[in-house]
């Protein structure tokens, strides 16, 4: 699905990954990027004022608003229990 957010191919491919306001405010679905990172799109404005003045921002995203453009692996700390 070109142009979906990392959230929306989360959901389409049943990955549980947390997720609340989906605007980037709480932080729920922040992911580290293990692998795949180049072929992300550039920081959203949103991510940009979410991470700004963090050190570890430089290999995490919000899946609620980054959008891969090829094969990415990410890991998130919070996940939904069935």
């Amino acid at each position: 699905q070109s142009g979906e957010t990392l959230h929306a191919l989360t959901e389409y491919n049943d990955v549980n990954i947390a997720f609340a306001c989906f605007l980037g405010r709480c932080g729920l679905c922040k992911v580290q990027v293990l692998v795949g990172g180049e072929n992300l799109k550039t920081l959203t404005d949103i991510e940009e004022l979410f991470f700004k003045g963090s050190s570890e921002a430089a290999d995490e995203r919000l899946a609620c608003q980054c959008t891969p453009r090829g094969f990415v692996s990410v890991v998130s700390q919070y996940r939904y229990l069935d």
